[in-house]
């Protein structure tokens, strides 16, 4: 695998990740994030729901569960190198979210028009079933595919075009024409982020979600970022990847 970090992320002037409920973007893209940290890009994260719904357990209040989340993944970005300052959290819950909702849509065009990012990491909107290394397959979440293509109908065309979401005039922002998206959960991983030298900041920030992940959960995780999980050796080398799109101008 050939590392992409030089020829995309670090070219990045900054980072908005959207993601569907809290702890996505630290299993997502953790180790891509603190990469970028430790760069000074500015990264801010946007979470389309509060994950309330995200337990297994009947016993834990949708209220109670909803604030446990909210400061985990407060705690989780911390570890990561950023500012909780620009982790923004919607109130939606789980399973709620459509690719087509223009309210969805108006609060990830906000945050395009304010922050102004040149790369934008998100979910893939078009993937149902996913594989990571043989023996992990997955059902892609309803949300991560509604907040993937929320993104893509923000990007194009209603954050770009100013006569979307007028409101944003009178805040003095103006329309944005992002040309760079990477896309997580993809079938196949079309580019990779080698994360070895931010490992530790990635699990640090995966154990922040004590209410979702246990260390047995955190170490099947790392699994999936490790190359050399299927081979016979004790190394490890750990990776991210995505898709990536660069959209013509």
């Amino acid at each position: 695998m050939q590392d992409q970090y030089e020829n995309i992320i670090s070219k990045a002037d900054s980072l908005l990740i959207v993601v569907a409920h809290p702890d996505d973007l630290d299993v997502m893209a953790g180790g891509t994030i603190a990469r970028a940290r430790s760069q000074s890009i500015p990264v801010r994260a946007l979470v389309c729901t509060n994950g309330a719904f995200g337990s297994r357990e009947n016993d834990i209040p949708l209220e109670k569960l909803a604030r446990m989340r909210l400061e985990e993944q407060r705690n989780a970005v911390r570890h990561l190198g950023m500012d909780t300052d620009e982790l923004f959290i919607l109130d939606n819950e789980d399973c709620t979210l459509r690719d087509t909702d223009h309210a969805l849509i108006e609060r990830i065009a906000f945050h395009m028009r304010e922050f102004r990012p040149s790369h934008i990491i998100t979910h893939d909107p078009i993937t149902i079933f996913k594989k990571q290394r043989k023996q992990f397959h997955f059902i892609n979440h309803r949300d991560h595919r509604a907040v993937g293509g929320a993104v893509v109908n923000a990007v194009m065309p209603m954050a770009r075009d100013v006569s979307f979401f007028p409101e944003h005039r009178k805040k003095g922002l103006t329309g944005i024409d992002v040309k760079k998206i990477l896309v997580h959960d993809s079938y196949d991983g079309e580019i990779f982020i080698n994360i070895d030298d931010f490992i530790a900041q990635k699990i640090e920030a995966l154990l922040s979600h004590s209410s979702q992940f246990d260390d047995m959960t955190v170490k099947r995780i790392m699994m999936m970022n490790d190359a050399n999980a299927e081979k016979d050796t004790e190394e490890t080398d750990y990776w991210e990847r995505f898709r990536y799109y660069e959209l013509e101008r």
